[in-house]
């Protein structure tokens, strides 16, 4: 899979990032966080269906205000999605019951089972 550039319009200017950089991406009062596997926090304007859009299929929502970067998911639970950052650092982002099936469908096709 190629490994895409995204262009952010940051609070602080323009960033650019690699797709595999972004842990997950998370809406919070108007403004999106990308949390990249190094522990940054970059926050971009825009909303969470520009970014949706131009990201690949290695990202699937599981939730209104989520988005996460399959190549990181550690492991799914009942009600959360555990990202792991390659170190011993688990973190947790919620899954909703109405975006569930659609995340394990997609997430199965992403491992290829």
């Amino acid at each position: 899979m190629i490994d895409k550039d995204i262009l952010l319009k940051s609070v602080d200017g323009v960033a650019r990032l690699k797709e595999s950089d972004i842990v997950y991406v998370e809406v919070i009062k108007h403004y999106l966080h990308f949390h990249c596997k190094d522990g940054r926090v970059i926050i971009a304007r825009g909303t969470m269906k520009d970014y949706a859009d131009e990201l690949s299929t290695r990202f699937a929502r599981c939730g209104n205000s989520f988005i996460v970067n399959l190549s990181y998911v550690a492991k799914i639970g009942k009600t959360d999605v555990f990202v792991s950052y390659g170190d011993d650092r688990l973190e947790t982002v919620p899954l909703t019951k109405s975006f569930r099936d659609s995340f394990l469908l997609t997430f199965t096709e992403y491992c290829g089972v």
